[in-house]
């Protein structure tokens, strides 16, 4: 996702680099200015599986770089009716689909865990031990710099 964001971001404002978070600097702004980013994620995001919808396959199959391209394109071409123009984008979309993925070569297996110690049981009362301790303190001897 968030190459998707970068994307999104260099797509709607291309003059401003992808790492800036907003170019608004009054909180509310920069606020709104993320919700409007979202609902046009949200909206290229719908195109995308409405397009994998309409020939039955996985929507990670429709790239999200041709989705933008298309969008932007179409929105550019404004048509005079949304739907056939919604309708010609996601025939655009379908054209450059990804290749599908690959079997796995290899079962997935999971990790072992690196700690090889048991889990303490936090139920349990812990067993009584019966520990002793013995503080000796010794008197240093002076040196015989210190007694002259």
């Amino acid at each position: 996702m968030a190459v998707e964001c970068r994307s999104l971001w260099a797509w709607t404002r291309p003059g401003i680099p992808a790492r800036r978070a907003a170019s608004a600097t009054i909180p509310e702004l920069v606020c709104q200015e993320l919700f409007a980013l979202l609902a046009v994620y949200q909206a290229l995001c719908s195109l995308k599986c409405e397009a994998a919808l309409a020939v039955g396959i996985d929507p990670d199959r429709v790239s999200f770089t041709v989705t933008v391209r298309v969008a932007r394109d179409h929105a550019a071409s404004a048509s005079a009716e949304p739907a056939q123009a919604r309708r010609n984008a996601v025939r655009d979309i379908l054209d450059d689909l990804l290749p599908r993925r690959r079997d796995r070569q290899c079962e997935r297996v999971k990790k072992p865990a690196k700690n090889t110690f048991p889990t303490k049981k936090r139920d349990t009362a812990q067993p009584a031990t019966r520990a002793s301790y013995k503080i000796k303190i010794l008197r240093k001897a002076p040196s015989p710099a210190q007694m002259s």
